[in-house]
């Protein structure tokens, strides 16, 4: 398998997040996409009708473990995928924490975290690039207007992160760390595989990065 080179990676991540970034300026509302590569081929599918999947563990495995089957069944050498994210800055005071206070107050959320006074939850964009060689990963933190939480008003520069190392429901090669992916692995063939085809398959449209293509 001939995959991207760390410089097309970057290059494919750098024009999701300014797409994505677009749409976030224009529709006050973070894209949920999903693309696969293959050689020099690149196909987005927007799946925004999806999105609440992603809130949800049990659903959110599936639909990770469905999508690898569906990557090795079209043998893609390239995933990536945009999505809404939470961060969390901590502080000095969290820091002081020991490391079973910080899993207890961090199991509990990032709002309830900031309530505390140990940081700051952001909302984020966030853009997970990967092939069976490397990743790629780049976030942009926004934030809301407080009386029209609707309403996207700061959008701050990317933050890029080549090679940062990934595991749990997202990884598309390799072995998984996450505890019940490999069941659901298990529950991704036949069916729901067949579900996943014909829900992404008709949504697939070849784009290419060097152009002005929306």
């Amino acid at each position: 398998m001939n995959s991207p080179s760390a410089e097309l990676l970057a290059r494919r991540a750098e024009w999701v997040t300014g797409h994505c970034v677009r749409l976030m300026r224009t529709t006050n509302e973070v894209p949920l996409e999903f693309y696969f590569g293959q050689e020099e081929k690149l196909y987005q599918a927007r799946l925004g009708h999806i999105a609440p999947i992603m809130n949800h563990g049990t659903q959110k495995e599936l639909l990770f473990a469905v999508t690898r089957r569906f990557i090795e069944a079209r043998a893609y050498d390239c995933f990536m995928f945009s999505s809404d994210v939470w961060r969390f800055d901590a502080n000095e005071a969290f820091l002081r924490l020991s490391a079973a206070a910080r899993h207890a107050v961090i199991d509990k959320g990032f709002r309830l975290a900031q309530s505390l006074g140990y940081g700051q939850a952001i909302e984020a964009l966030a853009i997970n690039a990967q092939t069976p060689e490397r990743t790629h990963m780049v976030t942009v933190r926004y934030s809301r207007d407080p009386e029209k939480p609707e309403n996207i008003v700061k959008i701050a520069e990317p933050e890029s992160s080549p090679g940062k190392m990934l595991g749990g429901r997202s990884l598309m090669w390799g072995d998984w760390d996450e505890p019940g992916m490999a069941e659901a692995y298990a529950a991704a063939a036949g069916p729901l595989l067949h579900d996943f085809e014909r829900i992404v398959a008709p949504r697939l449209r070849r784009i290419t990065i060097d152009s002005d293509q929306h």
